[in-house]
């Protein structure tokens, strides 16, 4: 389950702690243990006994292979796959015709791609909040930008798209969604001030009121244990500095593990290890001083994680504002990154972790280094009183609450 998902997954455990209806929709089946979930099949096909829904399930699949998601696959196809992610609209799926979004006060949209299709906006005809956990909703396809601003006017010959049949495809795509967002009641929300900058430079979503309201981390899981106990529960060493890098997918370039791998061959420490928790892939390179240990889908374990180490390093090209960073430092544990995204905005140098000057690997040794000279300067509780203070569940149910109210009003 990606950041995304996790983030949202935190604010409706939030709001129904505040005593909130609220209702998540997936597009499919998730088992979260949580009240109130429910996927595209669970809400359109209720009358139905569970055989049916599942020929309908596969049916779906079958003519979606066919239709929108097969045609977006083939105009982006060719281009380099190490770009980032990239989705166009519209979609095959219509929520506006769904039953929950039908019933609800507000509408509140997450991470929807090839989800949620612009067109909807017509219909629905409610208050749309919409959190922002990257740049998709209002590119012309792109996730992430790589610092390129045409989407403030135009996504013409759009540089992830090189190779591709079509570059401009995502000038169409940005023309499509521009078409129903006139006369919609939206509100942009980003977790971090850099995201709101940016959607509020859109051609897209530049027109509206935008917000930021930071994402939650639950900080009776996400809390400082005893160093020694986790690392025998992780069967990791006592005896050495260790770092720690989580990514959902390991080799993702704009995660920057690739920087750590170089960063790590100049600082040459041999009592420093790096810990790699997420899905490596076949790539995978046995390197001394690296520590591959695979997915970890428990949040209680990955408190463990992030207690046992000594700093998390987010050595990200892009970022808006990381569940790793909010989860660490909840547990004490400073962290490692570049001034990238809304990571400035919450790492402030020496204090809770250190902030490297560069975007490069050179730059991210050089603040190992420092750190590896210095790590005793840093205060577990400190660090973790602020980010109580500041990432509180409750804090963040708050305000969503109070911007829903006001929407109605």
């Amino acid at each position: 389950m990606g950041g995304a998902a996790v983030a949202a997954i935190r604010l409706h455990q939030a709001l129904l702690d505040q005593g909130v209806d609220s209702s998540m929709l997936f597009l499919e089946q998730k088992n979260i243990g949580i009240p109130g979930f429910y996927s595209v099949q669970d809400t359109k096909k209720k009358q139905l006994n569970y055989f049916i829904r599942k020929i309908i399930s596969v049916w779906n699949r079958i003519i979606r292979m066919k239709t929108r998601s097969a045609e977006n696959e083939k105009k982006i196809a060719g281009r380099n796959v190490n770009s980032g992610m990239f989705s166009l609209d519209p979609s095959d799926y219509d929520l506006s015709e769904n039953i929950l979004c039908k019933e609800a006060d507000v509408i509140h949209l997450h991470w929807c791609s090839r989800f949620f299709d612009f067109k909807s906006f017509q219909s629905l005809r409610k208050p749309i909040v919409w959190t922002l956990h990257d740049m998709n909703p209002f590119t012309g396809g792109c996730h992430f930008s790589n610092a390129c601003y045409k989407f403030e006017s135009e996504c013409r010959n759009c540089p992830q798209l090189a190779g591709a049949k079509d570059p401009d495809i995502a000038w169409m795509d940005q023309k499509y969604k521009k078409k129903y967002l006139e006369d919609v009641s939206l509100i942009p929300v980003a977790p971090s001030y850099w995201m709101k900058s940016c959607s509020e430079r859109s051609a897209l979503f530049g027109s509206f009121r935008n917000y930021c309201i930071p994402n939650s981390v639950n900080t009776d899981v996400f809390k400082p244990l005893n160093k020694a106990f986790c690392r025998e529960v992780l069967n990791w060493p006592v005896n050495k500095t260790i770092l720690l890098f989580v990514s959902e997918e390991v080799n993702n370039p704009r995660k920057g593990f690739d920087l750590l791998v170089e960063a790590h061959a100049l600082i040459n420490i041999p009592d420093m290890l790096i810990c790699v928790i997420g899905i490596t892939g076949i790539t995978a390179k046995v390197i001394p001083g690296i520590n591959y240990q695979g997915k970890i889908n428990d949040e209680k374990l990955m408190a463990v994680a992030y207690s046992a180490v000594d700093a998390l390093v987010i050595p990200s090209r892009e970022d808006n504002l990381p569940n790793t960073m909010l989860e660490s430092l909840a547990c004490g544990t400073p962290v490692i990154a570049f001034k990238t995204g809304g990571i400035p905005e919450v790492i402030t140098n020496g204090v809770n972790g250190i902030l490297s000057e560069d975007l490069t690997s050179m730059s991210l040794a050089e603040s190992i280094s420092w750190f590896y000279e210095n790590s005793g300067l840093f205060s577990e509780n400190e660090i973790r009183n602020d980010a109580v203070k500041r990432f509180s569940p409750q804090g963040q149910a708050y305000y969503y609450t109070k911007l829903y109210k006001d929407l109605l009003n």
